[in-house]
């Protein structure tokens, strides 16, 4: 409990029991109520928008790539395996480049 006895508010859901009250002395209080340091909404939000942050980040990495592969694959859509392992395709698309820079 903290200097005014006072204890966290929020409750504690258990798979078993159903819910009983926090147990830990409150740190902080918001509109009137107690919060300990974990059930704090304020900190609590705070860490679930950093949590989101880093997932945005590492989703857009991950979308990024994928785009490059459907562009890939798009791209390459009736060129054969073979082609492309042989450098066909390199020599050919140098061919082009030169054409183009001739012009």
């Amino acid at each position: 409990m903290n200097e005014s006895g006072q204890v966290c508010c929020s409750r504690i859901w258990d798979r078993y029991y159903g819910s009983y009250p926090c147990r830990r002395r409150g740190k902080v209080d918001r509109d009137g109520k107690w919060y300990c340091g974990i059930h704090d909404p304020v900190r609590r939000k705070e860490k679930q928008d950093a949590r989101d942050a880093a997932w945005r980040a590492k989703q857009e990495v991950h979308d990024k790539a994928w785009r490059r592969r459907v562009a890939e694959a798009k791209a390459c859509s009736g060129i054969t395996t073979e082609d492309l392992e042989s450098g066909v395709i390199g020599r050919l698309w140098g061919e082009y480049l030169m054409k183009i820079a001739q012009e």
